[in-house]
């Protein structure tokens, strides 16, 4: 029988603005229940869309959008329990410009026991169970692996610049769970309680006085390395 697991998957947000010529300001508040960050003029949402778990005639558990009327629910995390070799598990994390200004966008998606499915997936790119990847709208920045917390990290920025009221479309739109995982690599995976984590946060930077989102994140990286004295 193949061994069965659990999931939490999770968003978070990051906002920067930057002044006219490149000169980055990082100035933050913070809204501790909904795990967001706000800056000046520069906003954004990160939100995906509620799932939950049901039995399909075979008696196999899948995972289905949850719809109040025609439309789905946004929310910020999803906990899925339960899943399996070959189980497709419905997230699509999406941005959304709720600011004054254009901006570029990224996301950060982050798994933990990484080494586990480094292992697992060795034949493959381990972002391959990233179901529905657009790649004319998304760019893969870096891969950061993190040997101290057993985490790796895909960045990705959007190709282009987000105006205002609009929307990225989904990063993705499932995460699937290799069919050929034997109960030693669901074990892996899981780790010592048996779940692991997909951390996905979303970083906003105001489009005027870059040229490209390179350029922005590039700033804003050098910035979070050596943040101005309060």
């Amino acid at each position: 029988m193949k061994k069965k697991g659990m999931i939490l998957f999770s968003t978070f947000l990051m906002l920067a603005a930057a002044a006219v010529g490149g000169t980055l300001a990082y100035f933050t508040n913070t809204d501790a229940a909904k795990k967001t960050f706000t800056v000046g003029s520069v906003a954004i949402e990160l939100y995906e869309h509620k799932v939950e778990k049901k039995t399909d005639a075979s008696g196999h558990a899948i995972w289905e959008y949850v719809l109040n009327g025609d439309s789905k629910i946004e929310v910020i995390e999803n906990r899925y329990d339960g899943i399996y070799p070959g189980a497709v598990l419905p997230k699509d994390p999406t941005i959304r410009n709720t600011g004054e200004n254009p901006a570029y966008v990224r996301m950060k998606v982050t798994l933990s026991n990484a080494v586990a499915w480094k292992e697992s997936v060795v034949s493959h790119d381990l972002s391959s169970i990233f179901g529905g990847h657009d790649e004319t709208k998304w760019t893969r920045a870096a891969v950061i692996e993190n040997r101290d917390e057993d985490t790796i990290t895909y960045v990705y920025n959007y190709n282009g610049i987000l105006a205002e009221s609009a929307e990225t479309g989904a990063l993705f739109t499932s995460i699937n769970i290799p069919t050929l995982f034997d109960n030693a690599e669901m074990s892996a995976i899981g780790g010592n309680g048996g779940e692991f984590t997909m951390n996905i946060s979303a970083e906003a930077i105001q489009a005027t006085g870059f040229n490209s989102a390179g350029d922005a994140f590039a700033a804003l990286t050098q910035q979070q390395s050596n943040p101005v004295p309060a």
